[in-house]
Protein backbone atom coordinates (compact mmCIF):
# COMPACT_ATOMS: atom_id res chain seq x y z
CA UNK A 1 0.00 0.00 0.00
CA UNK A 2 3.08 2.19 0.99
CA UNK A 3 4.62 1.50 -2.75
CA UNK A 4 1.45 2.17 -4.76
CA UNK A 5 0.97 5.36 -2.76
CA UNK A 6 3.83 6.75 -3.91
CA UNK A 7 2.57 6.87 -7.61
CA UNK A 8 0.62 9.10 -9.12
CA UNK A 9 -2.72 7.08 -9.28
CA UNK A 10 -1.73 5.78 -5.87
CA UNK A 11 -1.62 9.56 -4.68
CA UNK A 12 -4.74 10.36 -6.49
CA UNK A 13 -6.38 7.33 -5.02
CA UNK A 14 -5.35 7.62 -1.26
CA UNK A 15 -8.53 9.97 -0.17
CA UNK A 16 -10.99 7.62 -1.23
CA UNK A 17 -9.67 5.18 1.21
CA UNK A 18 -9.89 8.15 4.05
CA UNK A 19 -13.26 9.00 6.00
CA UNK A 20 -15.45 11.92 3.80
CA UNK A 21 -14.64 13.99 7.15
CA UNK A 22 -10.86 13.87 6.28
CA UNK A 23 -9.55 16.46 3.56
CA UNK A 24 -6.43 15.10 2.11
CA UNK A 25 -3.61 18.21 1.73
CA UNK A 26 -0.47 17.21 -0.62
CA UNK A 27 2.61 19.25 -0.24
CA UNK A 28 5.57 19.05 -2.06
CA UNK A 29 8.03 17.99 0.93
CA UNK A 30 7.97 16.40 3.82
CA UNK A 31 9.04 18.98 5.84
CA UNK A 32 6.26 21.29 5.03
CA UNK A 33 4.16 19.45 7.26
CA UNK A 34 4.54 21.73 10.47
CA UNK A 35 4.04 24.45 8.70
CA UNK A 36 0.39 23.60 7.05
CA UNK A 37 -0.15 21.70 9.97
CA UNK A 38 -0.34 24.51 12.57
CA UNK A 39 -2.68 26.09 9.90
CA UNK A 40 -5.20 23.67 10.01
CA UNK A 41 -4.52 23.67 14.32
CA UNK A 42 -5.22 27.08 14.54
CA UNK A 43 -7.65 27.79 12.21
CA UNK A 44 -11.64 27.39 12.93
CA UNK A 45 -13.18 26.48 9.95
CA UNK A 46 -10.21 23.91 8.86
CA UNK A 47 -10.08 22.26 12.78
CA UNK A 48 -13.52 21.55 12.05
CA UNK A 49 -11.70 18.79 9.82
CA UNK A 50 -9.26 16.21 10.09
CA UNK A 51 -6.66 17.73 7.44
CA UNK A 52 -4.45 14.99 6.45
CA UNK A 53 -1.15 16.53 5.16
CA UNK A 54 0.83 14.02 2.93
CA UNK A 55 4.31 14.98 0.67
CA UNK A 56 3.67 14.24 -2.71
CA UNK A 57 7.11 13.28 -3.28
CA UNK A 58 8.04 16.89 -5.38
CA UNK A 59 6.64 19.42 -7.61
CA UNK A 60 6.29 16.99 -10.55
CA UNK A 61 3.90 14.63 -8.93
CA UNK A 62 1.92 17.68 -7.19
CA UNK A 63 1.74 19.21 -10.78
CA UNK A 64 -0.12 15.90 -12.01
CA UNK A 65 -2.13 15.63 -9.05
CA UNK A 66 -3.37 19.50 -10.23
CA UNK A 67 -3.81 18.16 -13.62
CA UNK A 68 -5.54 15.28 -12.94
CA UNK A 69 -8.43 17.43 -10.70
CA UNK A 70 -8.68 19.47 -14.28
CA UNK A 71 -10.35 16.01 -15.92
CA UNK A 72 -12.73 15.22 -12.66
CA UNK A 73 -13.75 16.88 -9.32
CA UNK A 74 -11.26 14.74 -6.27
CA UNK A 75 -11.24 14.88 -2.82
CA UNK A 76 -7.93 16.39 -2.27
CA UNK A 77 -6.02 19.85 -1.91
CA UNK A 78 -2.71 20.32 -3.53
CA UNK A 79 -0.63 23.64 -2.25
CA UNK A 80 2.32 24.46 -4.39
CA UNK A 81 5.24 26.49 -4.05
CA UNK A 82 5.69 29.81 -6.10
CA UNK A 83 8.87 29.04 -7.11
CA UNK A 84 9.87 31.55 -10.46
CA UNK A 85 6.34 30.19 -11.65
CA UNK A 86 4.93 33.72 -9.62
CA UNK A 87 5.81 36.22 -11.83
CA UNK A 88 4.93 38.12 -12.98
CA UNK A 89 1.71 37.35 -11.64
CA UNK A 90 0.06 34.08 -9.65
CA UNK A 91 -1.73 31.99 -12.18
CA UNK A 92 -4.91 30.06 -11.35
CA UNK A 93 -4.71 26.72 -11.17
CA UNK A 94 -8.66 25.74 -10.25
CA UNK A 95 -10.75 25.98 -6.79
CA UNK A 96 -9.04 23.27 -5.26
CA UNK A 97 -5.35 24.52 -5.53
CA UNK A 98 -3.41 27.06 -3.68
CA UNK A 99 -0.32 28.37 -5.03
CA UNK A 100 2.08 30.17 -2.71
CA UNK A 101 3.26 33.95 -3.09
CA UNK A 102 6.43 33.50 -1.84
CA UNK A 103 8.92 31.24 -3.39
CA UNK A 104 8.14 29.33 -0.77
CA UNK A 105 6.92 27.49 2.74
CA UNK A 106 10.53 28.76 4.13
CA UNK A 107 9.79 32.38 2.87
CA UNK A 108 6.93 32.56 5.01
CA UNK A 109 8.99 31.76 8.06
CA UNK A 110 11.57 34.54 7.71
CA UNK A 111 9.77 37.46 10.07
CA UNK A 112 11.87 39.42 12.65
CA UNK A 113 9.12 38.36 15.57
CA UNK A 114 8.91 34.67 15.55
CA UNK A 115 12.48 35.11 14.84
CA UNK A 116 13.29 36.78 17.87
CA UNK A 117 10.97 34.12 20.15
CA UNK A 118 12.83 31.07 19.01
CA UNK A 119 16.19 32.65 20.12
CA UNK A 120 14.87 33.62 23.04
CA UNK A 121 13.26 30.73 23.87
CA UNK A 122 17.00 29.40 23.84
CA UNK A 123 18.25 31.82 26.32
CA UNK A 124 15.37 30.51 28.59
CA UNK A 125 14.05 34.57 28.07
CA UNK A 126 17.13 36.18 29.51
CA UNK A 127 19.45 37.37 26.37
CA UNK A 128 23.00 38.38 27.32
CA UNK A 129 24.34 41.86 27.29
CA UNK A 130 25.37 41.79 23.83
CA UNK A 131 21.79 40.64 22.26
CA UNK A 132 20.51 43.12 20.18
CA UNK A 133 17.34 44.72 18.88
CA UNK A 134 16.53 41.61 16.52
CA UNK A 135 13.59 43.39 14.54
CA UNK A 136 16.39 46.17 13.62
CA UNK A 137 19.15 44.03 13.36
CA UNK A 138 16.91 41.11 10.98
CA UNK A 139 15.90 44.21 8.97
CA UNK A 140 19.37 45.55 8.56
CA UNK A 141 20.29 41.84 7.43
CA UNK A 142 18.06 41.82 4.87
CA UNK A 143 18.65 44.87 3.05
CA UNK A 144 22.52 43.68 2.79
CA UNK A 145 20.90 40.74 1.53
CA UNK A 146 19.34 42.37 -0.87
CA UNK A 147 22.10 44.55 -1.77
CA UNK A 148 24.36 41.02 -2.52
CA UNK A 149 22.47 39.31 -4.10
CA UNK A 150 19.96 40.76 -6.50
CA UNK A 151 21.98 40.85 -9.43
CA UNK A 152 22.51 37.00 -9.11
CA UNK A 153 18.70 36.34 -8.79
CA UNK A 154 17.77 38.12 -11.72
CA UNK A 155 20.55 36.07 -13.50
CA UNK A 156 19.09 32.67 -11.96
CA UNK A 157 15.37 33.81 -13.38
CA UNK A 158 17.05 34.26 -16.78
CA UNK A 159 17.90 30.90 -16.57
CA UNK A 160 14.97 29.72 -15.16
CA UNK A 161 13.06 31.21 -18.44
CA UNK A 162 15.65 30.32 -21.13
CA UNK A 163 17.60 27.21 -19.50
CA UNK A 164 15.74 25.47 -17.03
CA UNK A 165 17.57 22.38 -17.43
CA UNK A 166 20.88 24.22 -15.83
CA UNK A 167 21.27 23.96 -12.00
CA UNK A 168 20.29 27.06 -10.15
CA UNK A 169 22.91 29.77 -9.50
CA UNK A 170 21.60 30.10 -6.21
CA UNK A 171 22.85 27.10 -4.30
CA UNK A 172 25.02 26.86 -1.50
CA UNK A 173 24.67 29.46 0.59
CA UNK A 174 27.56 29.03 3.23
CA UNK A 175 30.19 29.84 0.20
CA UNK A 176 28.80 33.32 -0.10
CA UNK A 177 30.19 34.49 3.46
CA UNK A 178 33.20 36.29 4.05
CA UNK A 179 33.78 35.51 7.77
CA UNK A 180 33.50 31.98 9.89
CA UNK A 181 30.26 32.53 11.90
CA UNK A 182 29.54 36.19 11.06
CA UNK A 183 27.20 37.09 8.85
CA UNK A 184 29.03 39.35 5.98
CA UNK A 185 29.72 38.07 2.70
CA UNK A 186 32.03 38.07 -0.03
CA UNK A 187 31.45 40.97 -2.66
CA UNK A 188 34.33 39.39 -4.84
CA UNK A 189 33.07 35.76 -4.50
CA UNK A 190 29.73 37.25 -5.40
CA UNK A 191 30.34 38.97 -8.12
CA UNK A 192 32.90 36.53 -9.28
CA UNK A 193 29.88 33.81 -9.35
CA UNK A 194 27.90 36.33 -10.75
CA UNK A 195 30.00 36.69 -13.98
CA UNK A 196 30.47 33.02 -14.16
CA UNK A 197 26.51 32.50 -14.75
CA UNK A 198 25.90 35.41 -16.85
CA UNK A 199 28.04 33.64 -19.65
CA UNK A 200 24.37 31.13 -19.48
CA UNK A 201 21.99 33.72 -20.33
CA UNK A 202 21.03 36.47 -22.82
CA UNK A 203 20.84 40.03 -22.36
CA UNK A 204 17.54 40.01 -23.24
CA UNK A 205 16.73 37.59 -20.89
CA UNK A 206 18.61 39.30 -17.86
CA UNK A 207 16.61 42.76 -18.95
CA UNK A 208 13.15 40.90 -18.87
CA UNK A 209 14.31 39.26 -15.34
CA UNK A 210 14.80 42.51 -13.68
CA UNK A 211 12.03 43.81 -15.30
CA UNK A 212 10.23 41.08 -13.24
CA UNK A 213 12.09 41.19 -9.97
CA UNK A 214 11.12 44.93 -9.60
CA UNK A 215 7.96 44.32 -10.41
CA UNK A 216 7.88 41.87 -7.44
CA UNK A 217 9.68 44.30 -5.31
CA UNK A 218 6.78 46.94 -5.06
CA UNK A 219 4.76 44.40 -2.86
CA UNK A 220 7.34 41.88 -1.56
CA UNK A 221 10.25 41.98 0.27
CA UNK A 222 13.79 40.48 -1.97
CA UNK A 223 14.02 37.61 0.81
CA UNK A 224 10.50 36.56 -0.35
CA UNK A 225 11.59 35.28 -4.04
CA UNK A 226 15.26 33.97 -3.06
CA UNK A 227 14.28 29.73 -3.20
CA UNK A 228 13.54 28.83 0.05
CA UNK A 229 16.72 26.52 0.58
CA UNK A 230 18.86 29.10 -0.75
CA UNK A 231 17.08 31.55 1.69
CA UNK A 232 17.00 29.20 4.72
CA UNK A 233 20.39 28.79 4.57
CA UNK A 234 21.46 32.25 4.97
CA UNK A 235 19.11 33.35 7.34
CA UNK A 236 19.93 30.09 9.57
CA UNK A 237 23.51 31.90 9.40
CA UNK A 238 21.94 34.72 11.07
CA UNK A 239 19.85 33.17 13.31
CA UNK A 240 23.25 31.33 15.14
CA UNK A 241 25.15 34.60 14.94
CA UNK A 242 22.05 36.00 16.98
CA UNK A 243 22.24 33.16 19.70
CA UNK A 244 25.78 33.30 20.00
CA UNK A 245 25.37 36.76 20.42
CA UNK A 246 23.00 36.68 23.48
CA UNK A 247 25.58 33.75 24.81
CA UNK A 248 24.14 30.64 23.13
CA UNK A 249 26.87 28.43 21.60
CA UNK A 250 26.11 24.88 19.98
CA UNK A 251 25.24 22.75 16.99
CA UNK A 252 21.36 23.88 16.18
CA UNK A 253 19.90 21.56 13.57
CA UNK A 254 18.04 22.66 10.65
CA UNK A 255 15.09 20.77 11.31
CA UNK A 256 14.39 22.57 14.80
CA UNK A 257 15.09 25.69 13.36
CA UNK A 258 12.49 25.00 10.80
CA UNK A 259 9.92 23.44 13.11
CA UNK A 260 10.23 25.74 15.47
CA UNK A 261 9.73 29.06 13.17
CA UNK A 262 6.54 26.61 10.90
CA UNK A 263 4.60 27.03 14.64
CA UNK A 264 5.94 30.22 15.81
CA UNK A 265 4.84 32.31 12.61
CA UNK A 266 1.42 31.72 12.81
CA UNK A 267 1.45 33.35 16.49
CA UNK A 268 3.13 36.18 16.01
CA UNK A 269 2.59 36.71 12.18
CA UNK A 270 -0.69 38.93 12.28
CA UNK A 271 -0.50 41.24 9.81
CA UNK A 272 1.28 39.73 6.18
CA UNK A 273 -0.94 39.86 3.30
CA UNK A 274 0.52 36.66 1.79
CA UNK A 275 0.07 34.77 5.64
CA UNK A 276 -3.79 36.29 5.33
CA UNK A 277 -3.77 35.05 1.68
CA UNK A 278 -2.70 31.33 2.29
CA UNK A 279 -4.86 31.08 5.18
CA UNK A 280 -8.11 32.03 3.33
CA UNK A 281 -7.47 30.14 -0.41
CA UNK A 282 -6.93 27.16 1.86
CA UNK A 283 -9.93 27.22 3.68
CA UNK A 284 -11.67 28.11 0.30
CA UNK A 285 -9.95 25.07 -1.58
CA UNK A 286 -10.85 22.54 1.48
CA UNK A 287 -14.40 24.30 1.86
CA UNK A 288 -14.77 23.43 -2.59
CA UNK A 289 -13.70 19.64 -1.47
Amino acid sequence: MSTFSRTVPGLIATPHFHPKKDVVIYVEGKTDWTFYDEICTRDPFLNRFNCVIKSAGGKPKCMALVNALKVKKRRYVVILDGDYDILPFPPSLGPQVVLLHRHSVENYLFEAKPIEKFCLDRMNGVPGPHFPSLANEFWLFLKNVEANFKDLLVLDIARHNEAPHLRSFLREPDRFFATKGKIDFHADRIDHWSCTAAVHVSVGGIATAEVLVNGFLKKHRFIDLLPGHFAFGIVRRFIIHMLRRGGVTGNIQDRSIRASLSRLTWGFVTTSIDHTNLNDSLCAAVRHV
